[in-house]
């Protein structure tokens, strides 16, 4: 009996697209291994590189200067801050730059300023309309709300109508055992 029928099987190893994927695999994972051993060879030339920085001392202030523009810009001290306010009440013309967003945030909080108030709310209703549109969740909520809303009314409903029910069955079974009666 010949086994030449067992290449035709989907599951045979010899078959040419079992084959084909089987290579297709490899390639892939050795494609994978490259990309895995490039970047460990980067890892390993920054870890050199910032050792080297470390050994010859200059790594502290290389690390200073890339964070130094998170810190630049500080608050102000109390002399400048008077000194501002000085020359704004002495009537010194304002250039438009604000110099320290943080008073902004400030007059802002404590409601002097009217049109930016106001604007408030407008953006609060905005997001509740964004929410109610685009938010998935806010969406199922709303319909598990309302289903909710909608199960309570027919349970109420069906409590109002189990009384009626009931006396209209009492009712069928007396005419019934009437009816036997006459018969």
């Amino acid at each position: 009996m010949s086994l030449s029928f067992l290449q035709k099987k989907s599951w045979h190893t010899a078959k040419t697209s079992n084959q084909e994927k089987v290579w297709i695999e490899e390639e892939k994972k050795k494609k994978d291994e490259a990309i895995l051993a490039e970047k460990l060879k980067e890892i390993k030339e920054e870890r050199e590189h910032e050792e080297m920085l470390r050994i010859t001392g200059r790594g502290d202030e290389a690390d200073q200067a890339a964070l130094a523009w998170m810190y630049s810009g500080g608050k102000k001290t109390e002399e400048e801050e008077n000194q501002t306010a000085e020359e704004f009440l002495l009537g010194k013309k304002f250039d438009g730059k604000v110099e320290d967003a943080s008073d902004v945030m400030k007059t802002t909080e404590e409601g002097f300023v009217g049109g930016l108030m106001q604007q408030k709310s407008v953006n609060e209703r905005n997001e509740e309309f964004a929410h109610s549109i685009h938010d998935p969740l806010y969406a199922m909520k709303k319909r598990q709300m309302e289903m909710t809303v909608a199960s309570r009314k027919r349970q109420r409903d069906m409590d109002m109508l189990k009384p009626d029910v009931s006396t209209s069955e009492k009712k069928s079974k007396k005419e019934k055992k009437e009816k036997k009666k006459k018969h």
